[in-house]
């Protein structure tokens, strides 16, 4: 048993541990590891642990609690090098306070990580499974992420997704779908996407790069269908001519996207029975 007011582990730290461990057969067991603040958040977890230290197998569950986001995303801007994605994120970092959640990593040597996480953020349900040999480090394998978000009210979702919306409320409930599949042999990223929010619905689809140092770049189809269009104008800071009577609005488009510019070639659809 180990108590620690401050652990140090690479550049990292953990303070107000406290743990229970064991060490047999070249096996480790964590019965149990606390801390009180690592980047901001308290938690609790355990594991079991054989095999190299470079590649372990087995099993890490715990739980994760944070009254602010904040600290979390600096760490992860710090892990992943400032990645592009992680860097737009955490610039809606107060949209995920508040946030609790189990914790499940398990390691295999054949199909490589599984990560399932199940919690609460910003008012929003979140479930989450990455899998797949290509998310060890210089994996080259396939690798699979799912996400499912629901919250009652839609602009939450849309900041949580790294946009800059108004906190427009009552056009909910909302709901988010991301799948994003990889192959071994391709670099491009599979991706499907679904914003559902009352009766409006907004999709996604295609393949594309998301490099760390960069944009998003690919080929993609959009889809667009709403009763009204005008709720979510609004929240994006636009003005509609003849606002407050309800707008219906449907599209559909090609979505091209390249380092220096988006293009959306093919728009179909129509606005108030007019296309």
């Amino acid at each position: 048993r180990i108590k620690a007011g401050q652990l140090t582990l690479g550049g990292y730290q953990l303070a107000g541990v406290e743990t229970s461990l064991g060490w047999r057969d070249n096996r480790l067991t964590v019965e149990r590891l606390s801390f009180e603040d690592f980047a901001g958040s308290a938690g609790t977890f355990s594991a079991v642990l054989e095999g190299s230290p470079a590649a372990p197998l087995g099993s890490i569950t715990g739980r994760l609690n944070s009254a602010s986001a904040a600290g979390l995303f600096d760490l992860a801007n710090q892990v992943t090098g400032s990645h592009a994605l992680v860097k737009r994120l955490a610039a809606n970092s107060y949209a995920f306070d508040a946030l609790s959640a189990d914790i499940e990593l398990k390691l295999a040597s054949d199909t490589g990580p599984e990560l399932t996480l199940n919690g609460e953020a910003g008012g929003s349900k979140i479930r989450l499974r990455a899998s797949g040999t290509g998310l060890m480090p210089g994996g080259d394998g396939p690798r699979t992420l799912n996400i499912e978000v629901e919250n009652p009210e839609a602009y939450r979702i849309l900041e949580q997704a790294g946009f800059d919306v108004l906190p427009l409320e009552g056009e909910g409930p909302a709901s988010l779908k991301l799948n994003l599949s990889g192959s071994a042999t391709a670099a491009d990223l599979a991706a499907e996407v679904t914003f559902a929010a009352g009766t409006s619905v907004v999709s996604l689809s295609g393949a594309g790069l998301m490099p760390a140092g960069g944009p998003v770049t690919g080929l993609f189809s959009l889809g667009a269908e709403t009763a009204d269009i005008e709720p979510f104008a609004t929240m994006f800071g636009l003005s509609l001519p003849q606002a407050g009577a309800g707008l219906p609005f449907a599209m559909t488009a090609s979505l091209a996207m390249n380092r220096d510019r988006t293009l959306m070639p093919g728009i179909e659809g129509e606005a108030a029975g007019t296309g």
